[in-house]
C-alpha cells in the first residue's frame, strides 16, 4: 500500500471513529462495513465494529467481531487513548480503560489514564483509589530503571566502538554503523528515561497529595 493509499484509509479510520464519538452508529457501523470490505480480516477493523455494535445495545453480534481480535487489551487501550484524543465524552474513555483492566488489572498505564480522567471529572475519591492501584515500585523498574540501563549499555557500546575495544576486528561498516544504531538507541533511551521520570513523579505526588480541585 501506498503512503496516499494509507493517509486515505487512515482519513476513513478516523472519519468513523468520529460517528462513534458522536454516537452516530448506524453511520459509523456504514463506513466501519466499507473499511471491512477493504481489509476483511483486519483485526482493529472488526474491534472497532464490535464497539460499535456493543455501544448500540447490540452485544450478542458484537461478541462475533470482538472473537476475531487477538489482543483485545492492547486494543481496548488504543480506543482509550484515542478517545481521550478526539474529546470522546470522558465516561466512554473511563469505560474503555475499564475494560482494559478487566482483562489485565497490572497495566498501571490503563489505571494512570482512568484516575487522570476521573480526577478532571471532580470524582476525586475514585481518582484516587485509582491513581493507588498504580505500582509504585514497578513504575520505576520500567519507566526509570531499564531506560537508564539501556542508555548506559548504549553508550559502553558506542564509546567501546570508538575507543577500539569493541568490534576491532569487523568491518570499516560495521564499526560506523554499529554507534550510529546505538546512538539512536541512546537517545531514545534518554528520552524514555526523562518522560518516566516525569510520570513516576507525577504518580507518587498524586498518591500522597491533594488532587485537582480538592481543598
Amino acid at each position: 500500500m501506498s503512503a496516499n493509499d494509507q493517509m486515505i484509509l487512515q482519513g476513513k479510520v478516523e472519519e468513523a471513529l468520529g460517528c462513534l464519538r458522536d454516537k452516530q452508529y448506524d453511520l459509523a457501523l456504514e463506513k466501519l462495513d466499507a473499511l471491512l470490505e477493504e481489509k476483511p480480516d483486519s483485526p482493529l477493523f472488526n474491534f472497532y465494529k464490535g464497539v460499535a455494535l456493543s455501544e448500540n445495545g447490540q452485544e450478542d453480534v458484537a461478541a462475533d467481531f470482538f472473537s476475531k481480535v487477538k489482543d483485545p487489551t492492547a486494543q481496548w487501550f488504543r480506543l482509550g487513548i484515542l478517545a481521550v484524543n478526539m474529546k470522546f465524552d470522558p465516561e466512554r474513555s473511563i469505560h474503555y480503560f475499564d475494560r482494559v483492566i478487566q482483562l489485565n488489572p497490572g497495566i498501571s498505564a490503563a489505571w494512570f489514564n482512568k484516575a487522570l480522567l476521573l480526577e478532571k471529572s471532580g470524582r476525586l475519591e475514585e481518582a484516587r483509589a485509582a491513581y493507588r492501584k498504580i505500582s509504585l515500585r514497578r513504575d520505576i523498574l520500567i519507566r526509570m530503571v531499564l531506560p537508564l540501563v539501556s542508555m548506559l549499555l548504549a553508550g559502553v557500546i558506542v564509546w567501546g566502538t570508538f575507543q577500539g575495544w569493541m568490534f576491532a576486528g569487523a568491518s570499516e561498516f560495521i564499526r560506523l554503523f554499529v554507534p550510529f544504531i546505538f546512538v539512536v538507541i541512546f537517545i531514545s533511551s534518554l528520552r524514555s528515561l526523562i518522560s518516566g521520570t516525569q510520570t513516576v513523579r507525577l504518580i507518587y505526588s498524586k498518591q500522597t497529595g491533594k488532587l485537582e480541585g480538592e481543598k
